[in-house]
């Protein structure tokens, strides 16, 4: 357990982490398990790899932090939420389960194919979603298009191409181990992979039930 109250967590492949809490205050950890608030109002947040963190408000307007200026900036969009792999790769949902990648050429977000409840990016672009029924999806950049792999989850999270976590409705935690996901012990509400496995660990955070 960490020191903090916090309704929603994101962790980055550094393995720093950002939240929000019920009141929808920014907090990034610095210092082991100290954490800062940070300005900005969001109701969603997620941090990928080179500092980057993106997140949504409650109007769904979409921002991406800039870190030399410390503040949050608006990106065009109307998203429920968005998935952050780094400053320039983003995956969003908006209200009616369409996913959206941005694209850094032109700043805007582009539509993929399909109806999803969950989608998550890695810090070397790897991006996965579930939809209602639980099937699993991967992102392939050849088609541009979602490929159905093996699985049954509600929640995705991805760290990186070896690094992906989900929950199934029960809220059971799974590992991908090769192609095959792999019950872990424990139950969470919400889990956040890093960018890739480590050594002393530090792969996921979580929040319980």
């Amino acid at each position: 357990t960490v020191p903090g109250s916090l309704s929603q967590i994101s962790v980055g492949a550094d393995g720093a982490a950002w939240g929000i809490n019920a009141k929808q205050q920014v907090f990034r950890q610095v210092g082991g398990s100290r954490f800062v608030q940070v300005p900005g109002s969001l109701s969603r947040i997620s941090v990928g790899s080179d500092g980057a963190a993106w997140g949504v408000n409650e109007s769904n307007q979409v921002f991406r932090y800039n870190a030399g200026k410390r503040v949050f900036e608006r990106i065009t969009g109307s998203l429920q939420r968005v998935e952050a792999g780094s400053a320039n790769a983003a995956w969003g949902i908006d209200r009616l389960g369409r996913i959206y990648r941005f694209n850094p050429g032109n700043k805007l977000f582009i539509g993929i194919p399909g109806s999803y409840s969950d989608v998550s990016v890695g810090s070397d672009g790897s991006a996965w979603a579930v939809n209602t029924s639980g099937q699993v999806f991967i992102y392939n950049p050849n088609s541009r298009l979602m490929t159905g792999v093996a699985g049954n989850l509600a929640k995705i999270s991805v760290g990186s191409a070896t690094n992906v976590w989900g929950l199934n409705a029960k809220s059971e935690v799974f590992r991908l181990q090769g192609a095959v996901f792999t019950l872990v012990p424990g139950k969470l509400k919400q889990i956040d992979a890093a960018g890739s496995p480590r050594p002393n660990g530090g792969d996921a955070w979580g929040i319980g039930p």
